[in-house]
């Protein structure tokens, strides 16, 4: 019966159209899921019979131009006495707000280089199938990708490269990836897979059509041409999967189990899969040797180093070797935790641990034994560190630090040490065969640092000491 010029701007008719018509048959009304609202079930039909109050911000009327406009509105009944004599429906336009809330929502699921799902969205879609696997025994399949070569595209022609080089690969991978699948860019040069409905073979199959993509895909760039790889981890979702750190966690390490074997490789983690336990076993070994850097709890060890033909036992020089202490006292040699150190480039840091401790050490038994300059230690050091730049600086400042001279350490003058010589006949026959120096059990076991001979200031020989191994 009556609408103002905001309500008639709104719905995009004339007031004539509009008075005196029931309202669903000028305008179309659905709800937040696009269903239409038919009389049946309209609260504002059911407040014109009912009366009553109606509230609601999800809902759409359609205009007579087909156009859709976001609703928010409420509707209350207008009542006599003892009757409802018709009802107030007031409303207004959130088309502009809604319409920055879903491009506020896309921003936060998605990646603004590729378009693609982001780890956002993408951890929210594992969720849902991990969901379905539980629920309905379903067979899903998680492929984690990680370029090969990518830094190189970086590294010489700029970040800008290697962006469009982002953009570029998406549409590689799209080709070999069924609609229901979602691509996601979890970051970086890190991409992912979610495979509904896939068995793990049929995954392992799409996982090497997308690497073959990859791998023959020529990126050009000013001029120049560029090839990539693409290593792949696949693991299977399903009902005993565990959750989705569990899920990321397997297809992660499957993919650095692929990169182990060289570019352009897939692996696929199957259960109770031995290369896996080994690649999580490295990895916990990485949080607990940062917590020992952190914390302090590595320690020295250190065993004697004499000359082959030399008749005395005059320990003139040790090596010093590091032992890791664990958590219930006991010492854990470095076979059981290198590797790892090795592979996760953890051995520049540690390295500089064992040279700052070292000089610390030498610094202060040269303080309390001036006599014993001559004695000299040999420290062991990584060839990741022998190549890091900042590996002298390292050294020197420690030295001057602790004011160490350096014939005390680094120079052996290219002389030969042969170890493991267990007795007097190995020590007589590397002698012979022109080895400058020993080192085993024959000669001196490894005992912890601080336990070292206690030396006489006066003729810098060891007094006697017991060994062990």
């Amino acid at each position: 019966t009556i609408a103002n010029p905001a309500a008639l701007n709104i719905l995009g008719v004339e007031a004539e159209a509009l008075i005196g018509q029931p309202f669903l048959q000028v305008i179309r009304h659905t709800d937040g899921r696009g269903r239409t609202i038919d009389e049946s079930e309209s609260p504002i039909v059911a407040c014109l019979a009912r009366g009553g109050h109606h509230r609601s911000a999800d809902d759409m009327f359609w205009r007579s131009d087909k156009i859709g406009v976001s609703i928010e509105y409420s509707i209350s009944s207008v009542d006599g006495a003892d009757t409802h004599d018709g009802a107030v429906l007031v409303f207004h336009d959130t088309s502009e707000t809604r319409a920055l809330a879903r491009k506020l929502e896309y921003q936060a699921l998605h990646d603004p280089l590729t378009g693609l799902i982001n780890r956002r969205g993408f951890e929210a879609r594992l969720s849902e199938l991990l969901q379905s696997a539980k629920q309905r025994k379903a067979q899903h399949a998680l492929c984690y990708l990680d370029l090969d070569h990518f830094k190189v595209v970086n590294d010489t022609c700029g970040h800008a490269a290697g962006d469009e080089l982002l953009r570029q690969l998406p549409k590689v991978m799209h080709a070999h990836v069924r609609s229901r699948d979602v691509l996601a860019r979890l970051g970086g040069d890190e991409f992912a897979i979610l495979l509904e409905d896939c068995p793990l073979e049929t995954a392992a199959e799409i996982a090497g059509k997308i690497r073959d993509s990859v791998r023959d895909y020529r990126f050009n760039w000013q001029f120049r041409s560029f090839r990539v790889g693409v290593s792949v981890g696949v693991t299977s979702i399903t009902a005993e999967s565990g959750g989705l750190v569990s899920v990321l966690g397997a297809a992660d390490t499957a993919c650095y189990v692929a990169k182990d074997h060289g570019p352009n490789n897939i692996h696929v983690s199957y259960p109770h899969d031995l290369a896996i336990i080994r690649r999580r076993g490295e990895m916990r070994w990485v949080a607990r040797l940062k917590h020992a850097l952190e914390e302090n709890e590595f320690c020295f060890y250190c065993q004697p180093i004499v000359p082959a033909d030399a008749g005395s036992e005059a320990y003139t020089s040790h090596e010093l070797l590091l032992r890791l202490r664990s958590n219930k006292g006991e010492v854990i040699g470095p076979a059981a935790f290198l590797p790892a150190a090795e592979r996760y480039q953890l051995m520049p840091t540690i390295d500089a641990w064992v040279v700052r401790n070292a000089m610390a050490f030498l610094g202060e038994r040269r303080r309390r034994f001036p006599a014993l300059d001559a004695h000299s230690f040999g420290i062991n050091l990584s060839g990741d560190s022998i190549r890091d730049a900042t590996l002298y600086d390292t050294i020197e400042r420690a030295m001057r630090e602790h004011d160490v001279p350096p014939h005390q350490v680094q120079r052996m003058g290219l002389k030969t040490v042969a170890e493991f010589v267990e007795n007097d006949a190995v020590r007589q026959c590397v002698r012979d065969i022109g080895v400058d120096y020993v080192q085993g059990y024959g000669i001196g076991g490894a005992v912890p640092l601080e336990s070292l001979p206690v030396f006489d200031e006066n003729t810098a020989e060891p007094m006697p000491s017991a060994q062990s191994g």
